[in-house]
């Protein structure tokens, strides 16, 4: 997410932040998210498989059914077009790839925070376990650190959503 933020940023495009754990927002819209499926061995041998959905120029119609707020590139400004954008986010990626298992997130972590739309925000997740509180930090891992009532909860990816309280 990160990497893909500052990616867009490069390409003029404002404002981005991330919203926990993979998704672009700009204004408290969705833009586009990551999904990472890990696959082996958790303590030896894995690969990663990384998915990026970005919302380039998406057709009014078709967004009527989505039941979140979102935005697009178009709508943005962005006018380049597809190729410019998937070259400079793929050039990206694959800087950062090559380079992820030395430095892991922790070298990303500074960055992210800078863009973390939650902070300060009240949150709950619509996990297996109901977790609300406000978000205060990100773990070196990558873990969103929310101080609840019973205090401070760390949660991990996985099957956990989160979602701005009301």
């Amino acid at each position: 997410g990160v990497v893909l933020a500052e990616a867009l940023a490069a390409l003029g495009v404002p404002d981005v932040e991330l919203k926990w754990p993979n998704d672009l927002w700009v204004g408290g819209k969705k833009l586009g998210g990551v999904l990472v499926e890990i696959g082996g061995d958790v303590n030896g041998d894995c690969h990663a498989v990384i998915g990026v959905g970005l919302n380039v120029a998406m057709p009014v119609g078709d967004g009527a059914d989505i039941d979140q707020a979102w935005v697009d590139l178009a709508g943005l400004g962005y006018r380049a077009g597809r190729n410019p954008l998937a070259a400079a986010l793929i050039e990206q990626l694959l800087l950062m790839l090559a380079s992820y298992q030395d430095k892991g997130f922790g070298a990303y972590r500074e960055t992210w925070l800078l863009r973390n739309a939650l902070a300060g925000k009240l949150v709950f997740t619509t996990g297996a376990q109901l977790v609300q509180g406000t978000v205060v930090g990100l773990t070196e891992g990558g873990g969103l650190i929310v101080q609840t009532d019973e205090g401070e909860q760390v949660l991990n990816g996985g099957e956990v959503s989160v979602k701005v309280s009301a």
